[in-house]
């Protein structure tokens, strides 16, 4: 009597839901499945029916035209035979595309009718189960490397990392305006793309290594720079905004280097 009024007082156990949304979803997946089948079955003997009509019925058109021609030795005769051959072909092909579609479209009804229960009875299991809210705090409390740690602990910790970082860029960038007063344009200018290559990657995210790795374009005929930069063992080609010189780089793998032909001549020379 006890355990009777505690199931109706606390509802039914999670074991009982389960086990009747698994009895209801089999059904229906068995009903889709089943529908999938019947759908491919009609398209199959449709076609299957459309392929005997051809052979059989233009092998009678051929036989009652030859009957026709034998019995009143009349050409008109046998083109009518003919042509009202084809055209009982043609109705007959007609009537079993119409027969046919007719099933097809209520077997698509039963199957949409299918889905959408199947689509309703999930949905109903998640609210059974609380699915939405277990879900967001499984996904929440398994993150990190180990999936054990707390989401939003680790963006706030990472939020107020960047917050430092760029906190300190600013107290760098308001120093140089500080410094810049004593030293040349050259030197303020490096000292200046420093700062922006810590700012580009403070902005990506970290973990490049922007000064080994972006360098910027200086050009050989002027020796000035207009803040473009590339990335090093790259091809690329760049045009001066300032006088117009062209210069191209071509990429090469690192630990190789080039040799001229008269330093080989000079290697082949001196083993012989």
């Amino acid at each position: 009597m006890l355990r009777v009024l505690g199931g109706l007082l606390g509802g039914k156990p999670k074991e009982h839901v389960i086990d009747k949304y698994t009895r209801d979803l089999t059904a229906v997946t068995f009903t889709i499945h089943e529908l999938d089948k019947r759908l491919k079955r009609n398209d199959e003997v449709l076609m299957r029916w459309q392929h005997r009509l051809k052979i059989y019925g233009t092998t009678l058109v051929v036989l009652f035209g030859a009957m026709a021609y034998s019995n009143y030795r009349s050409l008109p005769v046998t083109g009518l035979t003919f042509l009202l051959g084809l055209l009982a072909i043609l109705g007959l092909s007609r009537l079993l595309c119409k027969v046919f579609e007719y099933q097809r479209r209520n077997i698509v009804i039963k199957l949409d009718k299918a889905r959408a229960q199947h689509q309703g009875t999930l949905e109903d299991l998640k609210k059974a189960t609380n699915f939405y809210s277990t879900h967001s705090l499984i996904q929440r409390f398994s993150s990190g490397p180990l999936q054990s740690q707390d989401a939003s602990t680790l963006m706030d910790e990472e939020l107020q990392s960047k917050y430092d970082e760029l906190q300190n860029l600013q107290k760098e960038l308001a120093q140089l305006r500080g410094d810049s007063s004593g030293k040349s344009t050259n030197e303020a200018r490096e000292e200046t793309d420093r700062w922006f290559d810590k700012v580009l990657d403070v902005l990506s995210g970290g973990g490049f290594a922007i000064e080994n790795n972006l360098v910027p374009v200086t050009c050989r005929k002027c020796a000035k720079t207009s803040g473009c930069y590339v990335v090093r063992n790259t091809e690329w080609t760049y045009v001066c905004p300032h006088c117009g010189e062209q210069q191209t780089n071509s990429a090469e793998p690192e630990g190789t280097t080039s040799r001229s032909p008269s330093g080989d001549m000079k290697d082949k020379n001196s083993t012989t």
